[in-house]
């Protein structure tokens, strides 16, 4: 086990003051450590192809190497700029990275992980960033290194595997009431037709994996995006285009809107009929509580603008329950932002995909 107070320690006497990235799991102790340190410049971005943007900046106008981390998963998100931007046959620009190494070789993980675990380090090595598993106190030496390499030119990467950080700093709560659940009893009471559920990613699924192993309900299909973070929308609208005699239900995450916003533009080239609910805690829940800055956009005006006919918003049970009385039967496309709380609690994980998909397509 490392401390993370250690970590950052390293990065402060090597003048690594600037800090860029998007919450994983395996990286919340170091990320929830790192926001209480005013040492350092801490940007949370809405995906890891904005996080290598964000470093060029900073570079570009420092002439200094900032951190950019994120999952093994973000991979695919930042592949584009590390390829055509930061590679030496193009800009040259060298970085370090924290990767949280979700389904590492030789540890226990979900089965969605394990694909991503297996081709990290090849993924790394086609992208030249050379790296380094750091795993115990003994191991920190290597952070020190990483950096004189990058000081050289070099990318470099530190692989971390889940449980290996930790701290005790924890993200602050907000004061919101609504409870996922909350929105779920609303949604199965008033839906009384053939609806079809598409869940974003993270606690919103397994909340509602969880929900439906106590309330089955054979008129509502559901489908779980158990990975795939910010792409529930663009699977949900093209669903909604060929499905028009039924009730679509798309759940999102204002992390995982935040991640691809520019997909819902689909909703005025496509103008399908769905109910677009937003599970709004203004927090990356499921990977330590922190902050997406949801709360800085006006989203009423920006659901007209991307061409969704009605909004709501409830903070309240009493205004969820009136609300639904309007969207059940409604067969516009509705923008409905649900604030609810921060939940914590062990939640079962959806399985049996194949399963989960050929149910959903009956």
């Amino acid at each position: 086990m490392i401390k993370a107070k250690k970590i950052l320690k390293i990065l402060k006497d090597n003048n690594i003051s600037f800090i860029t990235g998007v919450p994983d799991s395996v990286l919340k102790s170091f990320t929830n450590e790192l926001s209480y340190n005013k040492f350092f410049s801490h940007l949370i971005v809405p995906n890891e192809g904005t996080a290598i943007a964000s470093g060029i900046g900073y570079n570009l106008a420092t002439n200094k190497i900032p951190l950019i981390y994120f999952q093994n998963s973000g991979l695919g998100n930042a592949i584009n700029p590390l390829i055509s931007l930061t590679n030496k046959k193009i800009y040259s620009t060298a970085f370090l990275y924290f990767i949280g190494w979700r389904g590492a070789t030789g540890t226990k993980d979900e089965p969605q992980h394990i694909p991503n675990g297996k081709i990290t380090k090849k993924l790394l090595n086609l992208l030249d960033i050379q790296y380094h598993e750091v795993n115990s106190d003994k191991d920190l030496k290597k952070i020190s290194l990483a950096i004189k390499l990058v000081k050289k030119n070099i990318p470099q990467c530190i692989l971390f595997k889940k449980d290996k950080i930790y701290g005790n700093k924890t993200m602050k709560k907000n004061s919101f009431k609504l409870s996922k659940e909350d929105v779920f009893n609303q949604i199965y009471k008033n839906c009384k037709n053939k609806t079809y559920i598409f869940c974003s990613t993270g606690f919103n699924s397994r909340s509602l994996y969880n929900y439906n192993k106590s309330n089955p309900n054979r008129k509502i299909k559901c489908f779980y995006l158990v990975g795939g973070m910010g792409h529930t929308f663009g699977v949900a609208n093209i669903f909604a285009s060929l499905k028009k005699n039924n009730k679509i239900i798309c759940i999102d995450g204002d992390g995982s809107l935040l991640m691809h916003l520019g997909s819902l533009n689909l909703n005025k080239s496509i103008k399908s009929k769905l109910t677009y609910i937003l599970l709004n805690n203004n927090c990356h829940d499921s990977v330590g509580g922190q902050n997406t800055y949801i709360k800085n956009l006006n989203l009423e005006k920006l659901s007209k603008i991307f061409g969704f006919k009605k909004y709501y918003k409830c903070s309240k049970n009493i205004h969820l329950k009136n609300n639904f009385k309007y969207i059940k039967n409604d067969t516009d496309n509705i923008f409905y932002d649900c604030l609810i709380r921060n939940e914590t609690k062990k939640l079962p994980r959806p399985d049996e995909f194949i399963k989960i998909k050929n149910d959903f397509m009956i």
